[in-house]
């Protein structure tokens, strides 16, 4: 499971616990995390065009919190709309709750107590 090109941005357990506490008792409103299907962001990774993808947190219009995913091109700036002004612009993300892992070690059902 291990990657080499990933392997420079690993981050211990204990930081992510911590850091994921922090920002969930700070942030209490907003999704404890989002889900992303594979093939949907390797549809997006596999344009020629695009070499990153930038998320936007969004707030739907029924109030529903999201990330909006853009491709990037290489000059790092975003493909939001074709020549013809087609939307390249995409909101594929599953927010947490309600489609959580809560066993994970990063999802905190005290969040402020588990700062601590």
């Amino acid at each position: 499971m291990s990657n080499p090109l990933l392997g420079q941005y690993i981050i211990s357990v204990k930081d992510a616990k911590e850091w994921t506490a922090s920002f969930q008792c700070e942030h209490s409103s907003f999704p404890k995390a989002f889900r992303f299907d594979k093939e949907e962001l390797n549809a997006l990774m596999n344009d020629e065009h695009v070499h990153y993808v930038r998320f936007y947190p969004s707030i739907k219009k029924n109030g529903e919190y999201t990330l909006i995913a853009v491709g990037v091109n290489s000059n790092d700036k975003d493909l939001v709309e074709t020549e013809s002004r087609e939307s390249l612009v995409y909101d594929f993300s599953h927010p947490c709750p309600p489609t959580c892992d809560t066993n994970s070690k990063l999802y905190h059902q005290e969040p402020c107590k588990d700062k601590e």
